[in-house]
């Protein structure tokens, strides 16, 4: 990519993929304006080296931000199992409170929007669909089959994932 090129050239390369104009190149590399110019016409003596270390770095920079994509929503996923859990927990101990809250609904709501980097004002939302009915429903089904078999524990097994998928519908 760089090779075969001397420092000023490899620098020059580096400084145009920045942004830099020809005339900061030329006060940096100390040539005269024209040459660095004349570098990365169509047919000067930069311009295959640039286009390929250009695209060289663009196809590092997407594969680094993907996998940075990739790690942040794991995380999302890791911390949102791991609050589910803790809640679950909770209906479970003895003499603990037996129903999972509206409140704890949208507490595991807003740390998903804060992990994603998303608002958790619900007004600055713009109508994406909260509905504090819908969410009472869905936290009445979710209760339901987490006091499944919860009264007379000893007597029937838990529920499979596939009645817990059934009973909320995915």
């Amino acid at each position: 990519m760089l090779e075969g090129l001397n420092l000023k050239e490899q620098m020059a390369i580096e400084l145009r993929y920045l942004g830099n104009s020809y005339e900061e190149i030329s006060q940096r590399l100390e040539v005269p304006v024209e040459t660095a110019r004349e570098w990365f016409k169509d047919r000067g003596k930069l311009h295959d080296s640039y286009i390929e270390y250009a695209r060289n770095t663009d196809y590092k920079l997407q594969a680094t931000r993907e996998k940075n994509v990739a790690e942040k929503a794991e995380n999302i996923i890791t911390i949102t199992t791991n609050v589910i859990r803790l809640y679950a927990k909770k209906l479970s101990l003895p003499n603990a409170e037996s129903e999972i809250t509206v409140a704890d609904f949208v507490a595991a709501w807003k740390i998903q929007r804060i992990m994603q980097g998303l608002p958790t004002d619900v007004r600055t939302q713009n109508n994406t669909g909260f509905n504090q009915e819908q969410l009472d429903a869905e936290a009445a089904k979710i209760r339901v089959i987490l006091n499944a078999g919860k009264d007379d524990q000893d007597d029937e097994p838990e529920m499979s994932q596939d009645e817990i998928n059934k009973q909320l519908n995915l």
